[in-house]
């Protein structure tokens, strides 16, 4: 019995040193985004994520208390001006901000340049929401893209795309080309083989053929040439009346042609009543 009861305190307390360790771990920076090392990091919305394995976020903490434990520097040295954002959503996540439209007092703004390296530093005296803080002092070093190289680089991509594209489609009109010379091209042994026809009735027929294709052609340009002439009048099938254009200009020729008609109807007449009365 006194040994179940030695084995037991024994058992219990094991578990309340484990319990105190797991509590009593230390705050530490387990990742960021851009991640240590890295190369790319964009221009615009500059800006770096710190994540932590605890809370650092607490709607009943005072976050006063990790002002100015977080700085960022350029390659030269220079502190950049910097906002600390927390998130309710990802409370072990600290969002530190480039502010690159403060005034810093000579007019001049906060700018984050192109292919150059930025160091993120945190003091050892940065506290989590449950008040642990960091072993040591941590700090992230990456550097920005170069955009003249990446617009370089993208532009000479799209040049060898269109490229590409040139050389696709110039390959396929030349095999359309090529296809259509063959189908021109009539193979006389072949065709003579598969119509039981002669090679030279093959030939005579296809050579006739071709010549009343060529006549159909030069006709077709005769009348394309033929149908605009160099004063820019047109070619019609028959005479028409000037009406027929729209005019409403009056000649006089019709009145002119039904008084003619009406003498010759008077003279006719007179004629022949001329005759009746010699008759009589």
């Amino acid at each position: 019995m006194k040994r179940f009861g030695r084995v037991t305190a024994i058992a219990l307390l094991m578990v309340m040193l484990a319990y105190s360790f797991c509590f009593a771990e230390t705050l530490k920076l387990v990742g960021s985004y851009p991640e240590e090392g890295s190369e790319n990091a964009a221009i615009e919305n500059f800006g770096v994520k710190l994540y932590f394995n605890k809370d650092i976020y607490s709607d009943k903490s005072d976050m006063v208390a990790n002002e100015n434990k977080i700085v960022m520097k350029d390659e030269n040295g220079k502190i950049v001006p910097t906002l600390v954002v927390y998130s309710p959503k990802e409370k072990n996540m600290v969002l530190v901000l480039a502010n690159q439209n403060i005034d810093k007092g000579n007019g001049a703004q906060a700018k984050i340049e192109q292919d150059t390296e930025y160091t993120v530093n945190v003091s050892k005296n940065l506290e989590s929401a449950s008040g642990e803080k960091l072993k040591k002092a941590e700090k992230v070093t990456f550097k920005t893209m170069n955009q003249t190289r990446s617009t370089m680089i993208s532009m000479i991509l799209m040049g060898a795309m269109f490229g590409g594209i040139f050389f696709a489609s110039s390959r396929s009109m030349r095999k359309e080309m090529k296809k259509k010379m063959q189908d021109d091209k009539v193979n006389p042994y072949k065709v003579a083989k598969e119509t039981g026809k002669s090679v030279e009735e093959v030939v005579a027929a296809d050579q006739k053929a071709k010549k009343k294709k060529a006549e159909k052609q030069a006709w077709r340009e005769f009348d394309s040439e033929d149908g605009q002439q160099d004063n820019d009048n047109k070619r019609v099938k028959m005479p028409r009346p000037i009406s027929a254009g729209g005019s409403t200009y009056i000649t006089g020729r019709k009145a002119l042609a039904v008084q003619k008609a009406a003498e010759a109807r008077q003279r006719k007449e007179a004629q022949k009543s001329k005759r009746k009365s010699k008759k009589k």
